[in-house]
């Protein structure tokens, strides 16, 4: 934001005036995506942050030139496992458990609306011989700010091939779908 003009007087009590922590203008960017003009109030603030309304700022409007740069969003996406690999025979995958659940991120909102999930780094089942804890980086696109970069994958195996559980999961999705 550049001002205009950049510099101020104040005028008041000089006990007051030797309070004053700075000069605040508060523009409002909240309904624009491209720069702007407004013409803004200036006021006085103490070092607590309370506006000083007995200490007068001149000129009491300036002129504010905002660029905006850039908008971000943000918004929480689910976190899923990247399974690659087969497990060892007579060995099925029971459950993976993944702590947290989602992750908030923040980008241009373009970015985020391409965003559906986040995936784990791949997890080769070929090496997992029992359960297993482990913490996992995820895979978080560029120009992506995320409050979490690992999570933690719990995967639980079970003797057998699991097809029968498979197989009913299959048919309560095939009642779903009707």
């Amino acid at each position: 934001m550049d001002l205009s003009p950049t510099q101020v007087t104040i005028r008041g009590a000089s006990g007051r005036i030797s309070q004053v922590d700075k000069v605040m203008v508060m523009v409002d960017i909240s309904h624009h995506d491209q720069n702007f003009t407004a013409d803004a109030t200036a006021v006085a603030v103490d070092k607590a942050g309370r506006e000083m309304y007995d200490v007068k700022v001149v000129p009491a409007k300036i002129k504010a030139v905002v660029t905006i740069v850039r908008q971000l969003g943000t918004n929480d996406f689910p976190v899923k496992a990247n399974l690659s690999g087969k497990l060892p025979d007579g060995v099925s995958l029971k459950g993976v458990k993944i702590t947290p659940t989602s992750v908030r991120l923040t980008a241009e909102p373009k970015v985020l609306g391409g965003i559906k999930e986040i995936l784990t780094a791949p997890i080769v089942l070929n090496n997992v011989t029992s359960d297993v804890e482990l913490k996992m980086p995820l895979q978080i696109p560029d120009q992506v700010l995320a409050d979490q970069h690992s999570v933690l994958v719990e995967i639980t195996l079970q003797k057998g091939s699991g097809s029968t559980d498979q197989q009913e999961n299959q048919n309560d999705n095939t009642a779903q779908n009707q």
